[in-house]
């Protein structure tokens, strides 16, 4: 219960409170509908994301959410055809992989690095239900490097994207599924 305690006693911190503003802009993100908007909010979410790791110590999730502002900046250029080169994949996964051997914290490092790459791939999918596939696993891994790390308002973010990627799969491709059996 103690564990429970200090959690919750973790909200109530500087970090905790921007650890929640981050979860707040991250879950009105998903609730846009405006492509470019979207990124935007994303945008803003991973950048208090990366104040709110780097309060808790968590370096590579702070790192992983500044490759992440980066990527979403990049991409939010959608008008540019520069930003939707497909060489940026490349870049972000390197990035990642960097950020993993330069600021090695043991195996729990290994997470967030494998998050930012699914999401990462996830962006190239050519359809929904492939992005919905390709970055489903990230949550949990970002859900235990939170869990470790304390941050109850990236577990709260996970869960909701965990939830929406498949409340989306069963409104639209499980529907596709049963129009071609």
């Amino acid at each position: 219960m103690d564990f429970l305690s200090e959690y919750i006693r973790g909200l109530f911190t500087l970090s905790g409170l921007v650890g929640v503003i981050a979860l707040i802009v991250a879950l009105a993100s998903f609730q846009q509908n405006v492509p470019k908007k979207m990124v935007i909010y994303q945008l803003i979410a991973n950048s208090l994301f990366v104040v709110h790791f780097f309060m808790l110590g968590a370096k590579v999730g702070a790192a992983i959410n500044l490759m992440s502002a980066v990527r979403s900046l990049i991409y939010a250029q959608t008008d540019k055809k520069w930003a939707g080169h497909p060489a940026w994949t490349v870049v972000f996964v390197v990035i990642s992989i960097l950020i993993a051997v330069f600021l090695w914290e043991g195996w729990l490092s290994l997470l967030p690095v494998l998050g930012a790459l699914c999401y990462t791939l996830s962006f190239r999918m050519k359809t929904s239900k492939m992005v919905r596939l390709v970055s489903l696993p990230s949550s949990p891994c970002w859900i235990v490097y939170n869990a470790i790390k304390g941050s109850i308002p990236g577990i709260i973010t996970e869960l909701y994207v965990i939830i929406s990627i498949l409340v989306g799969m069963l409104r639209f491709d499980r529907k596709k599924y049963k129009e071609r059996a």
